[in-house]
């Protein structure tokens, strides 16, 4: 077996077990081959090309800025070697853009993001109207151009993008894993328009079969509905406000109405798109936390006190009370990646706590970060083994923008040194391996409050 075939085999068993280490042995074996490849070798593009994706792979686990320059490095040459009309130079113009767009997310340069941008759109050309995988290159290129926008406030960028996300919903049928992601970022740059009425262009409304994201609960969400037993939630009319009976709300003034959906939205656009829930070990969406506020005494007696009152409405005791309502209180796990941690998929629909589940290190980390939530009194945890849909690309890339944010609106961050003993020393904690991941720093200076656990979670620190 050649070393570019055993890399290639260990790739394929790190897919099925998650295994760093058998990844990092795919990047030896396939550098070596890659080192036998010199240039001019047939057989060295599809080479470099593997290896980008093995150490993309690797960046995305431990937040590595050296591994994600060594995987542009390499993205680039690869492309270089392929010709305009090459089968594989749409992948490489991809890899190279989500490798640009990945450190724009680090490093903040506007010249990469540009780059991406460019890259995006030479790939969008490669596949005109009818293509099959053209809503994958709109829905990237429409990020890349919103993500500027809102850096450096183009508002032509802003437009394009908005174009590019309803090209790619028209695309989308219901129940496509990507349609969701499309309909809230679409949602997300009408309202960032610089007008009052985000909705409204050249006075007649923007493609009204849309839902807003402040309809979590519209029909077409429950194709990815991770509903906790005893939950019910039921859609609502899409043009009804969440957790508003249609009595109730014809009796409120219209314009609390629009304060009420401002501030559901600006809420729930801020939240990660799963929570665990630390009681049942549930992983559940935001339609389950939406139905729990909806059942709260305190939301209700709102809407009772709104729809009752005749007077001129105090639009910031609404704003203070409605956003106080859809607030999550939830803690967010820091640790190193070890194996056999588990992904949305093999916890999706059931309880992290069942018997039945096979028990791997990393479940057990899995659990006893939700005990240990939970004994500090928040009813949720996001750790990012299982709350991110990694399958899906558009998702990825949100999740690795917004995570620093998540990490600060977090009650709590739980850091699990797990490669410190109970009875190490009060110095060992600069001498574990979680302080060498690319991601500690951000996880350091975004949290509000931190408590570290040694590796059989016993509390080492707290401040």
């Amino acid at each position: 077996m050649t070393l570019y075939n055993l890399a290639w085999e260990l790739w394929e068993k790190f897919k099925l077990d998650g295994n760093m280490e058998v990844l990092e042995q795919a990047i030896t074996y396939n550098q070596e081959a890659l080192q036998l490849r010199k240039p001019g070798h047939p057989d060295r593009s599809i080479t470099l090309s593997n290896q980008d994706t093995y150490l993309w792979e690797k960046f995305k686990l431990d937040g590595d800025i050296e591994v994600l320059e060594q995987a542009i490095t390499y993205s680039r040459e690869a492309l270089e070697l392929c010709s305009k009309r090459h089968r594989n130079r749409p992948l490489r113009l991809s890899n190279l853009g989500t490798n640009l767009r990945s450190r724009y997310e680090v490093k903040g340069s506007m010249e990469d993001l540009e780059e991406a941008i460019a890259l995006r759109r030479e790939n969008l050309e490669l596949h005109p109207p009818g293509h099959r995988d053209r809503v994958e290159y709109l829905g990237d290129l429409a990020s890349d151009l919103e993500t500027k926008f809102r850096v450096a406030d183009t508002i032509e960028d802003l437009e394009e993008a908005i174009s590019l996300y309803r090209k790619a919903l028209d695309l989308c049928p219901p129940r496509h894993p990507s349609r969701m992601t499309y309909i809230n970022k679409m949602s997300s740059c009408l309202r960032a328009r610089p007008t009052k009425q985000a909705i409204i262009q050249g006075g007649q409304p923007v493609n009204d079969n849309y839902p807003s994201v402040v309809d979590p609960q519209h029909p077409e969400v429950h194709g990815d509905h991770e509903q906790q037993s005893g939950a019910s939630v039921d859609a609502p009319n899409p043009q009804t406000t969440v957790g508003m009976t249609e009595e109730t709300q014809r009796n409120i003034p219209s314009h609390v109405m629009e304060v009420i959906r401002d501030v559901i939205y600006d809420t729930l656009t801020t939240m990660p798109p799963r929570l665990l829930d630390t009681h049942t070990g549930r992983i559940c969406d935001k339609t389950v936390h939406i139905s729990r506020v909806e059942s709260s005494l305190k939301y209700q007696e709102l809407l009772v006190s709104i729809a009752s009152y005749d007077g001129a409405q105090d639009t910031k005791h609404i704003r203070e009370v409605v956003s106080t309502c859809f607030q999550c209180k939830f803690a967010t796990l820091s640790h190193r990646w070890g194996r056999d941690e588990p992904i949305l998929a093999d916890i999706r629909g059931r309880s992290i706590y069942d018997s039945n589940i096979l028990e791997t290190e990393g479940l057990r980390k899995l659990r006893m970060f939700c005990r240990t939530v939970a004994k500090n009194g928040y009813p949720w945890g996001w750790s990012d083994t299982c709350c991110i849909n990694k399958t899906n690309s558009v998702e990825l890339q949100q999740a690795i923008g917004t995570m620093f944010l998540w990490y600060r609106m977090s009650a709590m961050t739980i850091v699990h040194l797990g490669d410190i003993p109970d009875a190490a020393p009060a110095g060992a904690l600069v001498r574990s391996v979680w302080f060498k991941r690319g991601w500690t720093l951000q996880e350091l200076l975004a949290p509000r409050r931190m408590q570290f656990y040694t590796q059989d979670w016993s509390l080492y620190l707290d401040r």
